[in-house]
């Protein structure tokens, strides 16, 4: 089961991507300054494109036998059935287990993509604060 990023946070990240390659274009031949700190802008914009794809071919979050996974280069994982207590407070669930503690950010979820979570985090065996 995959849950995905929201298009508006992809978008955002492609927009502000666009605008710092379009600043470092300015910066190195409009103003002709060939100072090295102008070509920060090129590497700050080629970290928002890299984050945009990610996004954009990626996933947030991945549910496959019987655990949870998040997509990313030092994302955390946890088994589902090892879960004791789910919280869900100001716009993110914690979901606990004997040894670790797993965050899901609710603004980064698509809505249709956050009922099926939601419908699959109802289905654990786990105490709901």
């Amino acid at each position: 089961m995959k849950i995905y990023y929201k298009l508006k946070l992809q978008r955002l990240n492609l927009i502000l991507g666009i605008v710092w390659l379009l600043n470092g274009i300015i910066q190195v031949t409009v103003f002709n300054s060939n100072r090295w700190l102008n070509y920060f802008w090129f590497l700050l914009a080629l970290i928002y494109f890299a984050l945009y794809f990610q996004q954009r071919r990626g996933k947030y979050l991945s549910i496959e036998n019987d655990l949870i996974k998040e997509n990313w280069l030092f994302g955390k994982s946890i088994q589902l059935s090892k879960v004791k207590t789910i919280t869900h407070l100001s716009g993110e669930y914690i979901l606990k287990s004997d040894d670790k503690e797993f965050r899901i950010k609710i603004p980064l979820i698509q809505n249709d993509s956050l009922l099926i979570l939601h419908d699959k985090l109802k289905q654990l065996d786990a105490e709901w604060h």
